[in-house]
């Protein structure tokens, strides 16, 4: 009897742990607020949708998105979603239609997978739920202590996308495809985004124990989630989600010399976010910064012994320089 209570418990903890992995309730509350949108007649009906049925109602990881976008940015984040979503609706209704994807049992399986497959490698890993939401097109992911928010807005400019008005405002349209993908790779993402995880320090801690160049915190970050992601799955997502699209790779891989001669001899921090994160006049594509730290990471790793230790030098990192230093890239 008692065993037979054990393994039902057991099994209890896997199903829980299991559901716990992703947090999609922010879809279901975006949803119910994008299909109420007719009925508002004023502006002031919108925002009070937005605010009881998105804002209201989110997530634990989704209202500290909200804290810190409003504290950076000084704004209502109630705001910023009724002006996204009067330029954008048909590109948000596309986003929602993607969205179906998180109720196939085969992707569940396969993101529940991925947890195991990165605990595998790395048993250290800080194990937080993934919370899909929708957003004002700012930000794809982002660490919190409740769990990775990710911004699926970001990633589902593809080519079941309806983007018939995001191509009239200059610079979006090439943003947005840039971080995009086939959404059922999304167990890719998810481990790129559990990295993050892993790698995310208070500040307090973070400033005692950093050693190094102000433009490797980046590179050594974005190039290692990438980096590890793509061993977890055998050097299949080299180029997909949480990397790079094939011609950005082709790219870089025919300039990567004077790629990373650029970058180490940077002196304007300001231009660290051309490398990653928006679009630039530097270079004829995006995403620079991931290549390179990827490299670094992928020849640190191949040049280590002890892979396992290298694995935890990579997420753990705390001397960046010696890192890059010892990568030989």
């Amino acid at each position: 009897m008692k065993k037979a209570i054990l393994i039902i418990s057991l099994f209890l903890l896997s199903q829980l742990t299991q559901a716990q992995n992703l947090i999609t309730t922010d879809l279901e509350n975006f949803g119910e607020m994008y299909g109420q949108l007719p009925t508002a007649k004023t502006t002031e009906d919108t925002l009070n949708l937005i605010r009881a049925n998105l804002l209201a109602k989110g997530s634990a990881t989704f209202k500290e998105y909200i804290q810190l976008k409003e504290s950076l940015n000084n704004y209502k984040i109630e705001e910023e979603f009724l002006n996204k979503l009067r330029l954008y609706p048909k590109y948000y209704a596309s986003v929602l239609r993607q969205s179906e994807v998180f109720k196939s049992k085969e992707i569940i399986q396969r993101i529940n997978a991925a947890y195991g497959k990165l605990l595998k490698i790395y048993p250290e890993a800080k194990i937080k739920p993934n919370v899909i939401c929708i957003g004002i097109m700012d930000d794809g992911g982002k660490s919190f202590e409740s769990g990775q928010y990710v911004g699926l807005e970001l990633f589902t400019c593809n080519s079941f996308a309806d983007t018939t008005e995001v191509v009239e405002t200059t610079g979006l349209i090439d943003y947005l495809k840039a971080g995009s993908f086939d959404i059922n790779r999304m167990d890719e993402l998810i481990v790129h985004e559990l990295v993050h995880l892993s790698q995310f320090k208070g500040n307090d801690e973070f400033l005692k124990t950093f050693k190094g160049t102000i433009q490797y915190i980046p590179l050594l970050g974005e190039g290692g989630a990438a980096f590890i992601a793509d061993l977890v799955f055998d050097f299949k997502a080299t180029i997909g989600p949480g990397t790079f699209n094939a011609i950005q790779y082709k790219y870089c891989e025919e300039n990567k010399d004077r790629l990373w001669q650029d970058y180490k001899n940077l002196t304007d921090m300001s231009k660290i976010s051309d490398y990653f994160y928006k679009n630039t006049d530097l270079y004829p594509v995006r995403s620079v910064g991931y290549y390179l730290g990827y490299q670094v990471c992928k020849q640190y790793y191949e040049k280590a012994k002890n892979k396992k230790q290298a694995i935890k030098d990579i997420i753990e990192v705390t001397d960046y320089d010696g890192l890059v230093r010892k990568s030989g890239f």
